[in-house]
């Protein structure tokens, strides 16, 4: 089941930009497929998740959604 993001108070965003992006995810009904919180994003100095798949109207089809650990030629790791 897809997560969705209401309220939006508590969701914790620290940049405008960012606070713009969750503002349009809620005002468009997309749902957030992201699960846990192991990193999307991986370099020698930093962890984030940066990385947020939303969709309108696939989310019954994506399963079983997870950040793989496989190395990549990339910063972003394969989700």
């Amino acid at each position: 089941m897809p997560i969705r993001i209401t309220p939006p108070g508590e969701v914790q965003i620290s940049t405008t930009e960012v606070k713009s992006l969750f503002n349009y995810i809620i005002a468009n009904g997309l749902d957030i497929m992201n699960r846990g919180n192991r990193p999307t994003f991986v370099t020698t100095d930093r962890r984030e998740v940066i990385d947020i798949i939303a969709t309108l109207y696939a989310g019954n089809l994506i399963k079983d959604w997870h950040v793989t650990e496989e190395v990549t030629c990339s910063d972003h790791r394969y989700i």
